[in-house]
This record gives structure tokens, sequence and C-alpha cells, in this order.
């Protein structure tokens, strides 16, 4: 994975940051994942023919999953700062 990939997990981190369920930050994940996935698929579409797609079909999978992860996180990210916020704000109350 180089710096394509790296602009496609960013890209995954600011979307989950948007999401508040895990549901909506998994869709959110999986557009940049299916963009980046196509877009390989893309680059090598003159070598496709020749290729063991079982290798291809695995690494592309993982590539997928590791732009998909980083919405994830990002969504569990701030729904734990969103918690820790509202603790200290009844904390102050009291």
């Amino acid at each position: 994975m180089g710096s394509i990939s790296a602009v496609f997990s960013l890209v995954s981190f600011i979307l989950g940051l948007f999401c508040t369920r895990l549901k909506t930050a998994i869709i959110a994940g999986a557009v940049p994942a299916f963009a980046y996935v196509g877009l390989v698929l893309i680059g090598l579409r003159n070598v496709l023919a020749g290729a063991d797609l079982a290798y291809l079909g695995g690494w592309l999978t993982g590539s997928a999953l590791a732009v998909l992860l980083p919405a994830v996180i990002a969504s569990y990210l701030r729904r734990g700062i969103g918690a820790l916020i509202r603790r200290a704000k009844g904390k102050e109350a009291a």
C-alpha cells in the first residue's frame, strides 16, 4: 500500500468522524475502499489476464479493509471523546 491508499485512508477517517453509528461508519469507510479497489483494477486492466487472481483478490481485500478500518476507529474515537466531555461536564455541575 502506497501513498494513494494513505489518502483514501485519510478520507475514510474524516468520513468516520461524522458518523454516530457503527453501521454508518462502515458504509462511510466502504465508499473510499471501493474507490481504491476500483482505481487499482483500472490501473491493472492490461495485466489482469495473466495475474494470479487468488493472490490479487486477497491483496485487494486486505487493502480495502485497511482503508475501511480508519472510519470505524474515527467513529469510536468521536463517541469516546463525546462521552468524556459529557462526563466532565457532569462532574463540574456537581
